[in-house]
């Protein structure tokens, strides 16, 4: 029978564990990408997860056993919603490239909430972080579940196959606070690993991004004001009779002013009550907007998504250290060409060594203001980084679901998260205005919200191309607002000006929110036995 060995060796900047795999003469290698503190200066969350303390192990001929200590700070789950943590790995094989050969670890489950073979310890072991150049202890007994979600990609031959490419660890039951758990076990699929055999060495990186549940529910689009190119239900008292003067910017068109007194209730919120298509035009009833206006007579398909249905977001926007760690394990080339020339330069700098060796992107910040959001991106950094950790890109309806929840909108609100996001909300946030994927154009409701394959380069066939096509912006702040004499300023929840922008450059202001589609299990309650619902969620009709 295997003995699987585990050996610790130095630990200092990133954490390195040695273990067996399936043979007692073949090495894994477990590093894990650099902590940050747990708690950043100034914050009162941590941007990021802890993980640590990784080992490998075999279990029969196609699984093997990864474990690991898990911790973070801030977390809360109650009736109405939840955090959880998006936990994926990459690897690599002897045989693989010295240098960008990673490749995306796909796990194995018997079913999408806790799975057979997936656990925690609750032995009373302290689980050990890193705190800068410290060490620290946690209790390491809250009960986590784990959600599989099941995807379904290009396999071997372009034929479709069923995968599980990673897991949401998150509170199994209500309460609030930092959480920490001891040797949580999940498992390897190694039938999806080609080349991965008894006497392979490996070398394996955890990742993670903190994110949130925003729960299926009704919610409103546009608040009823008179926001730039904000949506609305078309009125059958008044219809589009309203005399508009516009201005363009870009690709995108914005009302200025109504030259009839621009009555509001004329131009009510628009509620999305199902995830059915939802009907566009000029027709009473159906959805439209003051510009960036979607299809005349047409709709937004049931599978674009609409917001309506369940979904995790990321609690910030994306930070630079996790895209520093993208960047380090892609192709030489394809790093280089998703690096900005300054490092991304806000709040920190990423660096690289000058021949982009591996290990040579990182990232640091700038006193307090370390893992702010990562600014200065363009839509292929966007979709590089969502392809790479298998998540995908929200859409501008669901940014203002993110924003708003199912409460009634007020005119020109701006504000924080209902759900919790950090979003930064009103006129002094410091938060980039963020990509998303646009209603106004065929390209975006093309979107069927496909998440990634972990590849990075091979962005699935519904999603935008480099061109930017299909791409807007939403949300922002004082200094990416433009003239102060445009109505309804970008940091309103409804603003659209540039909802249908389609810009395929970098700009100093943009920067992006990793989404994934919810599974139907992330709804349960499994310490309670049961589905777990809220008034809250309900809204008003």
């Amino acid at each position: 029978m295997i003995q699987p060995r585990v050996r610790q060796a130095q630990r200092r900047r990133v954490a390195v564990l040695a273990g067996l795999l399936l043979a007692a003469t073949s090495q894994a290698q477990i590093l894990l990408p650099t902590p940050p503190p747990f708690i950043e200066a100034g914050h009162a969350y941590s941007f990021h997860a802890h993980i640590n303390n990784v080992t490998l192990a075999p279990r029969d001929e196609k699984t093997a056993v990864i474990e690991f200590d898990l911790a973070w700070s801030g977390s809360w789950r109650h009736d109405v919603n939840h955090d959880a943590v998006w936990i994926f790995f990459k690897f690599r094989t002897e045989n693989d490239p010295p240098k960008g050969g990673w490749r995306h670890l796909f796990l194995s489950a018997d079913r999408v909430l806790n799975p057979t073979g997936y656990g925690q310890d609750f032995s009373g072991r302290q689980p050990t972080f890193l705190k800068g150049s410290e060490t620290w202890s946690a209790p390491g007994d809250t009960q986590f579940d784990f959600l599989v979600p099941v995807d379904r990609t290009p396999g071997p031959g372009g034929a479709m196959q069923e995968v599980r490419a990673g897991v949401f660890v998150r509170r199994a039951d209500h309460g609030m606070g930092s959480v920490s758990g001891s040797k949580l076990r999940v498992l390897w699929d190694l039938t999806k690993s080609p080349g991965v055999k008894p006497d392979t060495k490996v070398q394996l990186k955890a990742h993670d991004i903190i994110m949130l549940y925003v729960a299926e529910a009704p919610f409103y689009l546009g608040s009823g004001a008179s926001e730039s190119a904000a949506f609305y239900q078309t009125s059958a008292e008044k219809k589009q009779a309203v005399e508009k003067e516009r201005i363009v910017n870009g690709n995108s068109t914005m009302i200025i002013k109504d030259r009839e007194g621009g009555d509001d209730l004329l131009l009510p919120p628009y509620r999305v009550t199902s995830s059915n298509a939802i009907p566009t035009g000029t027709k009473p009833g159906r959805l439209w907007a003051r510009g960036a206006e979607p299809p005349e007579d047409g709709e937004i398909p049931a599978a674009f998504p609409s917001g309506y249905k369940a979904f995790y977001m990321a609690r910030y926007p994306l930070v630079p250290s996790h895209y520093a760690q993208c960047l380090d394990l892609l192709q030489p080339d394809v790093a280089q060409e998703r690096y900005h020339p300054e490092g991304f330069p806000c709040h920190g700098r990423i660096s690289r060594t000058p021949e982009g060796a591996e290990g040579g992107y990182t990232y640091q910040g700038f006193g307090a203001r370390k893992s702010k959001a990562l600014w200065y991106m363009c839509w292929a950094d966007v979709a590089t980084y969502d392809d790479w950790a298998c998540l995908r890109p929200m859409t501008e309806l669901e940014f203002e679901k993110a924003l708003r929840g199912p409460r009634l909108p007020m005119k020109e609100e701006a504000g924080s998260s209902f759900w919790g996001g950090s979003f930064g909300g009103g006129r002094y946030n410091a938060h980039p205005r963020e990509i998303v994927v646009t209603v106004a154009t065929t390209n975006g409701l093309a979107y069927c919200g496909t998440h990634g394959s972990g590849t990075a380069t091979n962005w699935p066939s519904d999603w935008p191309r480099k061109d930017a096509k299909g791409t807007g912006v939403r949300g922002g702040q004082e200094a990416a607002s433009g003239p102060g004499e445009l109505a309804g300023p970008m940091w309103c929840t409804s603003s659209r000006l540039d909802a249908a922008l389609a810009d395929p450059e970098r700009f100093i202001t943009y920067g992006c929110r990793p989404a994934r589609t919810a599974p139907e299990e992330a709804k349960l309650n499994s310490v309670r036995n049961e589905r777990e619902e809220s008034p809250w969620l309900q809204g008003a009709p």
